[in-house]
């Protein structure tokens, strides 16, 4: 293969890293302020895990497009 081909392989996974890094990064932090305020001002770490449902599937979306 070409390197040009070969550079055109690994982009998918760039492309769905991306999508997933900020999805995880910016959305995790509102959700996890969001459920503090739902429950009185009290942080629980586990609540970040339902807002990274979508970056586990999207990004080995982006792996396999």
């Amino acid at each position: 293969m070409s390197p040009g081909i070969n550079s055109l392989i690994k982009l998918p996974g760039l492309i769905g890293v991306a999508i997933g890094s900020i999805y995880a990064g910016t959305l995790t932090d509102k959700c996890a302020q969001w459920y503090a305020r739902k429950h009185n001002g009290i942080f629980e770490p586990e609540t970040r895990l339902l807002a990274l449902i979508a970056p586990f599937i999207i990004v080995p979306g982006g792996l396999l497009m």
